[in-house]
């Protein structure tokens, strides 16, 4: 079965999300095009996931993002929870690619720097499909 595909801004981070009356609006659109729609939401997540790798950050905040974001979007969109999963490990991967793999340990989020242990301690429990541990707390 193909994938849907849809315009999507295609390197969303959080930096590119601004609240105007009420709802969130994306800016920055120098990468948008056509794509699948889990991309943008999975981009989010993975951010909000690579939260728990961050030295004394209080994972309890960006998982009660997740769960507003995902309850969010769930109320307008439908969406399919293995396939938003599969996204997310996408984009989790692809940010252990860019930013470990392939430079320095120079690894941050928003400006928080993280830890390279509890990235790949991430990165192994989705490889090996342990979404629950991954994912503890969040609602979806």
């Amino acid at each position: 079965m193909p994938e849907t595909r849809t315009w999507i801004q295609g390197n969303v981070k959080s930096a590119d999300i601004r609240l105007f009356r009420g709802k969130a609006a994306l800016f920055d659109f120098g990468t948008c095009g056509l794509g699948v729609p889990y991309e943008d939401l999975a981009g989010l997540c993975a951010q909000l996931l690579l939260f728990r790798a961050a030295l004394l950050f209080p994972w309890w905040l960006p998982r009660r993002a997740m769960s507003f974001l995902l309850g969010g979007y769930g109320e307008e969109f439908e969406y399919d929870r293995g396939e938003l999963l599969d996204y997310l490990a996408r984009g989790v991967f692809r940010y252990y690619l860019k930013n470990v793999l392939q430079s320095a340990w120079k690894a941050r989020i928003s400006g928080i720097p993280l830890i390279r242990g509890r990235v790949e301690y991430l990165i192994r429990q989705m490889a090996d499909g342990e979404w629950s541990d991954a994912l503890h707390g969040v609602d979806f």
